[in-house]
């Protein structure tokens, strides 16, 4: 319809219609239809304001929750600056958390967890604490120390067994308690384990802010890997190989040849590295992304129209990463190969715990996310199968866990047949 600018005529027709008892019936009937207008104008003016108040009220939260933030993080700061000397002390088990780090002490006897989080249903609650787990004693204890990092989840940590042994520490996330405000961390930090006392690296160049990342540690260097960065607005995922060097304390970010396959951007995939052969290996991973959605227009001559929408993709793929490369094959450092595949894989998932053994990556556990109908959710399913990959032929096969009274859990090949060559495949032994 054109709009009443661009009808002139109707105007003029209304202008210079004559007053009649039909008009005067008319303008009755439009005395009516203005105050019923007016009464309408009025609800929708009650609607807008009722809105608007909501909008104040939502912006002055999360100006409060923006407040918080800083206000806890400033408190925790000055806490642990006025924390006087490392403290240790034997704890029951510790609390409930998810998106921890449990990493194995350079000597093998002890695990090391740090951070964490925790959803009540209302609020969540992120950590900082520092554990130590025997494994021979079977028993926790919680260190303190001076100048810990802030609390964080979906961080990533790794050991160092040279100069006594370090725990190094990158990234991660923290949240208002309501969730309505994220930060993200790209700090790195170091805890002597001869000591008990953590130091912030302060080195350039590092990797942008992000969570939900891996890191590993492979000869003289720490690698970090993918993640992603979440503002409330947008969410970004990485593909980008950053390398720590620990005889430098430098960083730098790996510079694939242009037309060199790279993993795609991801998030939540497993690292394992190998050292004897200076390689990194890469399984699986999520990642979000835009897709565009047919949906049925009644205002547009009942044609189809694309609507953007967000859907998660759990990756199945393996890569290599060779971080010093091979001269004599030609290998350049920083090159990535994807590995070929046979057998039994894993099914679709991400999060899974990874570990190199006797040329095996050894796969435990993960989830697989699937959206709601309405696409504001998700259902969640969670697995504790394990799983192995030969990287000499590529092959994978599932694994069977077999519980042995008064003996740790050995892992067994699924099939009658064992593992390779016959043989009962063990990952754990």
């Amino acid at each position: 319809a054109w709009p009443r600018s661009r009808n002139p005529g109707a105007r003029q027709f209304r202008a210079s219609r004559p007053r009649s008892g039909m008009g005067k019936r008319d303008s009755k009937a439009a005395k009516a239809k203005r105050a019923e207008r007016r009464g309408k104008g009025a609800l929708k003016t009650e609607e807008k304001t009722a809105k608007g108040e909501q909008k104040q009220k939502r912006r002055d939260a999360n100006r409060q929750d923006d407040e918080d933030l800083e206000k806890v993080l400033k408190e925790f700061a000055a806490m642990q600056a006025d924390e006087a000397k490392v403290g240790e002390q034997a704890v029951p088990p510790p609390s409930p958390r998810a998106n921890g780090s449990l990493t194995l002490h350079p000597s093998g006897n002890e695990l090391l967890l740090f951070g964490g989080e925790h959803f009540d249903g209302k609020k969540n609650t992120f950590y900082n604490e520092l554990y130590r787990y025997s494994i021979k004693r079977n028993d926790w204890r919680l260190v303190t120390s001076k100048r810990a990092p802030p609390p964080r989840s979906s961080h990533q940590a790794a050991a160092v067994p040279t100069g006594g042994g370090s725990l190094f520490v990158f990234g991660g996330e923290f949240s208002s308690a309501n969730q309505s405000q994220f930060y993200h961390y790209r700090d790195l930090w170091c805890l002597d384990l001869a000591t008990y006392v953590w130091e912030q690296v302060q080195a350039k160049n590092g990797p942008s802010a992000r969570s939900g990342h891996r890191m590993v540690h492979c000869r003289d260097r720490l690698l970090v890997f993918g993640g992603f960065f979440d503002n409330l607005r947008d969410v970004k995922y990485y593909n980008d190989a950053h390398v720590f060097d620990l005889s430098l304390y430098q960083w730098h970010k790996l510079v694939t040849a242009p037309g060199d396959p790279v993993p795609q951007p991801r998030s939540g995939c497993s690292l394992a590295a190998d050292p004897a052969a200076g390689a990194v290996f890469l399984y699986g991973g999520y990642y979000k992304k835009k897709v565009a959605m047919q949906q049925f227009d009644s205002h547009k001559d009942k044609a189809a129209v694309e609507e953007l929408s967000e859907t998660g993709v759990e990756f199945r793929d393996t890569w290599r990463l060779d971080l010093f490369g091979d001269s004599a094959s030609g290998v350049r450092p920083g090159s990535w190969t994807q590995q070929k595949k046979s057998g039994a894989p894993p099914s679709s998932r991400s999060g899974c715990s990874m570990v190199l053994n006797r040329g095996r990556l050894v796969v435990f556990g993960g989830v697989h996310d699937e959206d709601t109908a309405d696409g504001d959710g998700l259902v969640s399913e969670f697995y504790a199968d394990a799983h192995s990959y030969t990287i000499e032929t590529g092959r994978w096969r599932a694994l069977a866990v077999e519980s042995k009274p008064g003996k740790p859990a050995a892992l067994a090949a699924a099939d009658s047949g064992g593992g390779e060559g016959g043989v009962a495949s063990r990952a754990a032994e």
